[in-house]
């Protein structure tokens, strides 16, 4: 009876001092990860005491793994091999890392469209998927504006082999790579989710042998933070392993008539010459489009030279009418301004013709007088 009521008891606590063992875990992992001084440092937390298949540490294979690392990394700071030798023990070196490499492109074309095509067509082929994309801007006949981005996931193994493809097809202004080592940090989840797993199991093996209410609530709610921990750490987990079996390629691309020349610097006169060729090429260019589009636009310049000619022919034809209106009233005018100037004068003849006749009887009358003064 005694045993009984102790059983209760024995089993909270060894709850409790598990649930101690897996914050402190917790905690060694956040103060290793979240501020690393150094990496051979990490590395060491990271292997220094791996967990065995009995959930307790075993220190021996943590002195192993240290001597092993130490050893490689030794050996890649003293010898000096051909580059073949040096591929291959790059390659062996990496083989059981955990790298995501990143590449940034940025690219000129002459068509966007068709570079977009090929640029799916390839991912496809290679395995991968564009994550996003955008293509944007117009095209003239003499500048084009047309840009396109694109987010790519790569294989890592085939990434270069794209990134060759891709600079084989346009002209490359600007590339760089970049690689991060989460080794580390994945062997520490790794470490933790082990961890996790074997506190999970010893708490169910308790859950079976609890006998009160209190202690199955105590125990669940103890595997419940065990759970949600464990997901996410393996949550995390997938993640590091779509970075790392995927590589991320930022491309941009840029249309442009003609090629931007990223070699040696040109000199005054080569810049002067290719400006030259570049303006006889423009000329050339601006007379066939005008040609072109003069030959396109002829049945509209036709229709539009008739309904000119129909306008003309128009207003020349109620010009000429106008004309002769005018013309009629200008002579008529005329003929009334002649008519009366005839009038005029006719008047004026008559009345200097009345002042004649009036005039001469009394000049008629003073010749008389005289003479007759004379008699006298």
């Amino acid at each position: 009876m005694k045993m009984k009521k102790s059983l209760p008891a024995i089993i909270i606590l060894t709850a409790l001092l598990f649930s101690a063992v897996g914050c402190g875990s917790s905690g060694q992992s956040a103060s290793t990860t979240a501020y690393p001084a150094d990496e051979e440092m990490m590395y060491e937390e990271a292997v220094e005491a791996p967990m065995s298949s009995s959930g307790i540490y075993d220190t021996g294979a943590s002195y192993e793994a240290k001597a092993e690392y130490e050893e490689d990394v030794e050996e890649v700071e003293t010898e000096v091999e051909a580059p073949e030798e040096v591929a291959e023990e790059t390659e062996s070196l990496t083989k059981g890392r955990k790298l995501i490499y990143t590449s940034n492109l940025s690219v000129e074309t002459e068509d966007v469209d068709a570079l977009d095509q090929a640029i799916q067509q390839r991912v496809n082929e290679l395995g991968g998927y564009i994550e996003s994309s955008d293509v944007s801007g117009s095209r003239g006949d003499t500048y084009s504006n047309r840009r396109s981005s694109y987010v790519i996931r790569i294989p890592a193994k085939k990434l270069n082999q794209f990134i060759e493809e891709v600079s084989g097809q346009t002209n490359v202004l600007s590339q760089s790579m970049s690689t991060e080592d989460i080794t580390l940090r994945y062997v520490d989840m790794q470490s933790h989710v082990t961890a996790l797993k074997a506190e999970q199991k010893r708490m169910l093996e308790l859950l079976d042998k609890a006998e009160t209410v209190e202690e199955i609530i105590t125990i669940e709610s103890h595997l419940t933070d065990i759970r949600y921990e464990l997901e996410h750490y393996q949550s995390q987990l997938k993640i590091f392993d779509n970075q790392v079996d995927y590589s991320t390629v930022y491309l941009n691309v840029k249309e442009v008539k003609q090629y931007t020349d990223t070699t040696v610097p040109e000199t005054d006169l080569e810049r002067m010459t290719k400006g030259f060729r570049n303006s006889c090429k423009d000329l050339a260019k601006g007379v066939k489009n005008f040609c072109i589009n003069f030959v396109i636009a002829l049945p509209f310049l036709a229709l539009y030279a008739v309904i000119v000619a129909v306008i003309v022919l128009v207003i020349r034809a109620i010009a000429k009418k106008t004309s002769k209106k005018s013309e009629k009233k200008r002579a008529a005018y005329f003929e009334a301004q002649r008519q009366a100037e005839a009038q005029m004068q006719q008047m004026r003849a008559q009345v200097s013709q009345a002042n004649v006749q009036a005039q001469a009887p009394h000049d008629d009358a003073k010749s008389v007088a005289p003479q007759e003064e004379n008699k006298k």
